[in-house]
């Protein structure tokens, strides 16, 4: 398939961008996205000079404009290891029970029926490979079958790309008929940076724990202790930080030692923006809070910029 004019894509569950900026770095243009979270949008308008559409249950797709690449990091929650315990506390047993977030793939399905377009890339926690026994992930393949498509998918690291060791499963699918059966993910070994390259300097004493803080994190929320939420500390020596995640702020936070204190800090807005390879003109303006949550629940830009490429080499052969 040879398209001569520029390739178009939509961002669906847009949160900050990141699907955006990556795609628009490997040459696309965005001709729509959708967000219903108002903080993450208002932080995609500021850098984007435009306001997502809000909730894409209420958008028809005939709304949305025609497109090469539907592109979309659906909702994890469902999928992840957090998420099975929250759906079997309310006596749901697989991730498409949950009625909120669980049925938003099927929004993806519902918008791939209608129009159609040549290729997709989808982005979710590795665990949606295994969970409920692969039944989410044998209804994914079986739904994205049915819709047209010809499938592969991969679980990629990112501390291949940034200092952060993030594992997530990129869905890559292409039209029926355009015939692509040997689409290949991208393959690095070595990150361009590590954790110290990313190390703010100077002062950063209003990042600083409290001293109570430190010690219920020490206390409660010990690696030791054997929980799934528990903080760790990094220093200039450490290679690769652990998964920065929508919760960084608190007991699963990524902490930073301080050789003046005994008690570490937080990471800085501008570490977790270079964790997730963001540009340094992107604009952070909203709350710690709400900051960490943003880029926790974003895509590493590095990461998905190299399969947008691939995905464009093959479109314009």
């Amino acid at each position: 398939m040879n398209i001569k004019n520029k390739l178009t894509f939509i961002d669906l569950f847009a949160g900050i961008g990141g699907m955006r900026l990556a795609f628009e770095s490997a040459g696309f243009e965005c001709v729509f996205s959708s967000e219903i979270d108002r903080y993450a949008s208002k932080t995609y308008a500021e850098n984007f000079g435009e306001m997502p559409a809000g909730d894409i249950i209420k958008i028809h797709a005939k709304n949305i404009p025609n497109h090469n690449i539907l592109v979309g990091g659906f909702p994890c929650q469902p999928f992840s290891r957090v998420g099975i315990g929250s759906r079997r506390k309310n006596g749901h047993n697989q991730a498409f029970d949950d009625e909120i977030k669980g049925n938003l793939f099927f929004e993806i399905i519902r918008i791939l029926q209608y129009h159609k377009p040549e290729a997709f890339l989808l982005e979710n926690v590795k665990y949606i490979l295994s969970i409920d026994d692969k039944n989410a992930i044998n209804k994914i393949v079986s739904e994205i079958d049915n819709a047209g498509y010809d499938l592969h998918y991969k679980c990629i690291n990112s501390k291949n790309y940034t200092s952060q060791s993030r594992e997530r499963v990129f869905f890559v699918g292409f039209r029926k008929d355009l015939n692509i059966k040997n689409f290949e993910f991208p393959e690095k070994n070595e990150p361009d940076f590590y954790v110290n390259d990313i190390l703010d300097k100077g002062d950063l004493s209003k990042y600083q724990l409290g001293a109570k803080t430190w010690e219920y994190l020490y206390k409660y929320r010990n690696k030791e202790l054997g929980s799934g939420f528990y903080y760790s500390v990094i220093d200039e020596n450490t290679k690769f930080t652990r998964t920065l995640t929508a919760s960084n702020s608190g007991s699963n936070a990524i902490l930073v030692k301080q050789h003046n204190s005994d008690i570490p800090r937080k990471l800085t807005e501008n570490e977790m923006r270079k964790l997730m390879g963001f540009p340094d003109w992107f604009k952070i303006t909203s709350s710690y809070t709400q900051t960490s949550r943003q880029f926790g629940n974003s895509v590493v830009v590095p990461v998905v910029a190299e399969i947008a490429k691939k995905i464009k080499n093959i479109l314009q052969i």
